[in-house]
């Protein structure tokens, strides 16, 4: 563990925020949720309550739930036989 309120700890995770974020939403467009919230977890361990986290969360779990809806749908769909 590094000191939490160390400058240069707060500087560096400043500079790695937006890099980090957008390797998150890489993940997410993916398809790769678990991968993605394995991140955020990591992110929201290094800046505690951070909106961004929480947004990505939410992201994640819209579009997971989407594709799993998706996915559902087309094996009803599938079972749908002509009568």
């Amino acid at each position: 563990e590094v000191e939490p309120d160390s400058s240069r700890v707060r500087e560096g995770l400043n500079d790695l925020y937006p890099l980090v974020v957008a390797a998150i939403e890489r993940e997410i467009r993916a398809d790769r949720y678990n991968e993605a919230l394995r991140v955020i977890d990591l992110l929201d361990r290094a800046i505690p309550n951070s909106l961004a986290a929480r947004e990505l969360r939410a992201k994640v779990a819209r579009r997971s739930g989407a594709v799993s809806g998706a996915a559902s749908g087309a094996r009803v769909a599938s079972l749908d036989l002509p009568g």
